[in-house]
Formats: C-alpha cells, sequence, structure tokens
C-alpha cells in the first residue's frame, strides 16, 4: 500500500509523492504551451521590445503596450522580426527620402501600414468606454 504524506500549509506549491521520495516541486520549465501576457507582463514585455527597437519615450512605450493590447503579443513579435530584418538589410529611408528610419521609426511605419485601421478602431473604442465611464462618475 503506498501512503502520501500530508501537504504542509507552508509550502502550497509542493507536492508530495510517496514517503519514499523527495517531495516534488512545480518548474516553470514544465509548460509546453506559451502562455499570453497578462497585464503585469504585458507592461514587462512592451519595456522589452521598446529597448530592442531603441524607444526611451514614455509615448512610444504607451504606443507598444497598446499594441500589444490591440493586437496580441504574436503580431507584435512578428512586427518587430520583420523590422530587425529591415534594418539588417539596409534600413529604410523616409517618405521625403533625407534620412534614414530609426528602428522604432520602422516598426511604427510597418505597423501603421499593415494594422491602421484595426488600431484605430482599438483606440476609438476605448476612448467612448473610458467617455461613458468618466459620465456615470460625473
Amino acid at each position: 500500500m503506498v501512503t502520501y504524506q500530508k501537504q504542509s500549509k507552508t509550502s502550497p506549491k509542493q507536492a508530495t509523492r510517496p514517503t519514499d521520495r523527495r517531495p516534488m516541486t512545480r518548474s516553470p520549465q514544465l509548460h509546453t504551451k506559451p502562455r499570453r501576457p497578462s497585464p503585469q507582463r504585458g507592461i514587462s514585455v512592451s519595456e522589452q521590445i521598446a529597448e530592442m527597437l531603441g524607444e526611451t519615450t514614455r509615448q512610444a512605450r504607451w504606443q507598444i503596450g497598446n499594441m500589444l493590447q490591440c493586437h496580441g503579443y504574436a503580431v507584435v513579435r512578428g512586427l518587430l522580426q520583420e523590422t530587425l530584418q529591415v534594418v539588417q538589410s539596409g534600413g529604410m529611408r523616409t517618405s521625403a527620402g533625407d534620412r534614414a528610419r530609426t528602428t522604432g521609426g520602422i516598426f511604427f511605419y510597418l505597423a501603421k501600414e499593415r494594422h491602421g485601421k484595426e488600431y484605430r478602431a482599438f483606440m476609438q473604442a476605448r476612448r467612448q468606454a473610458k467617455k461613458k465611464v468618466q459620465e456615470v462618475k460625473g
């Protein structure tokens, strides 16, 4: 007959096995499915992306965070990879052609070109929801 140890309340993450074995702890490496970024993780992900793009302004970091909420991590990551490929292949010029775009400028240009309508609709819905909340409070 197999006997199990009673789990202690001090370590809720620790699952126990039969008494002849050591306690087994859960490991984050066991998860094979990629997790969706939570709101707390979304902030750190947007910060990481902003650093990769060389964006330091608060506005740019805010916009990247909104893009993550609107389009999701996979789309933003795809745009980031495409941006880095463009940079490696020589970069991109501005529409006037007088200077080269920054890495962040290429990223936002590609995002606007491919997902501009979706992003504008997302932001408009967000503004309307905020306005309704303010009307209810006021």
